[in-house]
């Protein structure tokens, strides 16, 4: 599974357009669950926020490749502390 944060802005749609199309599973990471129709139905959805550990913790649940594909983090982005979870095992 690849987890792709910033998934609907100019760069991140295509990139998750074209991962879908060359046959992987992507999840999208995406702020507005309005943008979602924007994506290709095969995309998995994660709605959340870089600030909200939580949802982030989960969008990477299963994940074996990121791609943070977000404008430049804003100032409180960078107290965000996020480590991500490991495989069990």
């Amino acid at each position: 599974m690849i987890l792709v944060t910033g998934a609907t802005g100019n760069v991140g749609s295509e990139l998750v357009k074209q991962l879908v199309d060359g046959g992987h599973d992507v999840r999208a990471y995406i702020r507005n669950p309005d943008k979602a129709a924007q994506l290709p139905d095969a995309a998995e959805i994660a709605i959340g926020d870089l600030d909200d550990t939580t949802a982030l913790h989960k969008a990477s649940e299963g994940v074996d490749v990121v791609f943070f594909m977000q404008a430049a983090p804003c100032p409180r982005r960078h107290r965000t502390s996020w480590t991500p979870p490991r495989p069990a095992g």
